[in-house]
Parts: C-alpha cells; structure tokens; sequence
C-alpha cells in the first residue's frame, strides 16, 4: 500500500463509513468469492488485524505480504489473482460484475478521469485500478526489482500476457460507485453519496419514524467504528426498562411517556446498523436490536392495558383493546396500500398519541378510534374493489 504524500498514512488505511478503506477492499474480495486476502504491506496495525478478522470471519484466509516477490510463493499456477489498487473505493456488486467470471484489466478514458489519482496505459486509456490475471503469471515479478511499484508491475504483466481490457463506463465514475484514493475534505460528500444510494428513509407520512431515520443516517458516520455506536441501542433499553418501572409502581402514562424516546432510538439504532452493513456480507445483525424490535409491541401492550380504566366486569378487557390496536397495525404494515405501511410502522407516532391520551385521560376512546382507523385504511379499498 502506497502512502499519501506528505503524509505517513496509507491511503487504504483512511477512514470510510467507521472502517478502512481497505475493510471496504476486503468486501469486495469476499464478493468475488476470493479464498485468500494477500495484503501487500510494510507493517502490521490495529486495521490490519481487524481486516483479518472480517475476512477470516467470512472463511477467507487473509495474509500480509512484505514486498512482491513473496507473491509468486503464495499464488499457485491454477489460481485467479484479483489486484485493487491502493486506496480504490469501489461498489462490490459492480467490481464482481467487471471481475467474476473473466480475466480482465479494467480500464477508463482519459479524459473522463478528470484529475482523479488514476495510472495512465496510453494517451487514451487509464487503469481503473482492479484486474483479474491468471495464477502463473505471477512468476514474472521475480524478473521486477523487489521494491518495484506492485500496481505498475500487475498492470504490465497483464498487457503483456493479453488479458483482455474491458472498459468501464464513465457513469459509475461520475456517480461516486468507483473512485481512487481521495482527500479528507472530500471524504464526507462521499460518504453522504456512498449512503444515499443504498438507503432511503421513509417520507414524512410516517412523521416521527421519517425524523428518527434522518438523524440516525445523519449520526451514523460520526459514530460507526466507535464505541459510540451503540448509544442509542442502549438508551432505547434503558428507556424501556424505566417505562416497565414506571407501570409496575402503578405510573402507566408516565411509563408510556418513557416509551417515546425508547421508540425513537430504536429507528435510529437499526439505520446506523443499517448504513454499517453497506456492501459487506460479514457484519452480523446485532441480537439486543432484533430483541427490542420485537419486544416494543410487547411493552405496548402491557404499558396502555395498565393505563386503561380498571373495569369491574372484566379485567382482561383492558389487555384486549392495546392487543387488538397493535395487531391491526401489523395487518396495515403488511397488507395496507404501499404508501400508508411506513404510517402503520410509526411506534414513535403511536406512543406520543396513547401517552397524551393517558394523561389526560381519554386512553380508552382513543385506542378504539385508532383500532377503527387502522382497520379501515386496511379493508375499505377491498371492499370499494369487490
């Protein structure tokens, strides 16, 4: 890996999305289905051993090697060799769609490069920065000087082998999909690019779920790769216990107001998940997360049956009327028209309205209003169909 002038850090060592560059790398390897990592590098950091660790967690082997010719030792003859250029950030759908199932040397015009940190073929052409080359090709870096450029030497052995070159088209470049090394300044354009073409937040039909999304994008690359990132994880459990408290001391709609920011920090916790898990197969879904996410509706029941009027006839009437209301809302989720389902999501919503109704105690005839309401967006435009 190269350094960045006048500097002392790798370019592949730079930060994106609360990981190296070169985790971004290594995820697109795993794309490609590669079964070894070799990572051309002069020392071992913390960033390299936890790109091992992503890969090996992936089954892949990952490996460091000093300098070129410890490659010809390591790439057998009947092997394929996936070469990214240092510092490449790139889309691993697109590079496995370039790479998967040939030898190639990916290539770009000239003069749509601009003045992006990409090496030259010819007056027409640039290296893109990824080829694909056969395993015994690899034997003529012994013929290079051991501290030879690896990218320079890759990209002559496959001009010299007749590895095809397969063009990229210049809109993926334009895009922000496939991009060199590039500087600080320019790595949160990239970021905020990179993400608003994978995830999209729901409008504003869905009020407090379409704020909670925005701020959780919003904080998702100040906190990914830090221990921060699991603050709203947690906050959302502390809340929820305080609200279970607060119903079990006999405070039902103090504990529903506790719900809220519960509520909102859930949204916010799995887009931050969400925006972590961008192009990569080996990050796992957090088992707190998928807990809460099932629990909320749990605790939404419980905290509005216990801030229900008591009734003398029949007690479990008021654990009746929230079950009712929050089973309609997964009816809606699932069966109510496209653009009313992220409305029907919308616990942050939900909670404001049963909180503000306890408090001023009309929980009872709110939740039947919203019960009918629910399961009339879901049924009037079948029958309005029939």
């Amino acid at each position: 890996m190269a350094r960045m002038p006048g500097t002392d850090r790798r370019r592949a060592l730079n930060c994106f999305l609360g990981r190296s560059v070169l985790s971004h790398q290594v995820d697109c390897a795993l794309e490609l289905e590669c079964e070894a990592i070799l990572c051309l590098v002069d020392g071992v950091g913390q960033d390299i051993i936890d790109c091992q660790h992503r890969a090996e967690r992936a089954g892949a082997r990952f490996q460091t090697v000093g300098h070129t010719h410890a490659l010809s030792s390591l790439v057998r003859a009947g092997d394929d060799l996936v070469v990214i250029a240092d510092g490449l950030l790139v889309d691993p759908e697109i590079l496995a769609a370039q790479l998967e199932k040939r030898q190639a040397l990916v290539t770009l015009p000239a003069d749509a490069v601009g003045d992006r940190d990409f090496e030259r073929l010819d007056a027409a052409q640039v290296w893109a920065g990824a080829l694909r080359i056969g395993g015994d090709s690899v034997e003529r870096l012994r013929q290079l000087p051991p501290d030879a450029g690896a990218a320079s030497a890759f990209v002559r052995i496959a001009m010299q082998t007749g590895v095809a070159k397969v063009p990229l088209d210049p809109a993926i470049l334009a895009e922000g999909r496939w991009e060199p090394a590039g500087q600080a300044e320019s790595g949160r354009l990239r970021e905020t690019a990179w993400i608003g073409r994978r995830i999209v937040p729901v409008g504003f039909a869905a009020p407090g779920l379409a704020v909670a999304e925005r701020l959780g994008l919003r904080l998702a690359r100040d906190v990914l790769g830090r221990r921060t990132e699991r603050i709203p994880l947690f906050a959302a459990l502390g809340f929820g216990m305080m609200a279970g408290m607060a119903s079990i001391v006999g405070r039902p709609a103090i504990g529903l107001v506790l719900a809220l920011p519960m509520m909102f920090a859930i949204p916010i916790a799995s887009m931050i998940e969400r925006v972590g898990k961008i192009g990569t197969r080996a990050r796992r879904s957090l088992p707190l997360l998928r807990i809460l996410l099932v629990a909320t509706d749990v605790l939404l029941v419980a905290l509005a049956a216990a801030a229900l009027p008591p009734t003398a006839e029949a007690g479990w009437l008021n654990l009746f009327y929230p079950l009712v209301l929050i089973l309609a809302l997964r009816v809606g989720q699932r069966f109510a028209a496209p653009h009313l389902r992220d409305l029907y999501r919308d616990r942050i919503l939900l909670v404001g309205i049963l909180a503000f109704a306890a408090i001023f105690g009309v929980l009872l005839p709110v939740v039947a209003v919203l019960c009918a309401l629910a399961l009339a967006a879901v049924l009037i435009p079948d029958i309005t169909t029939d």
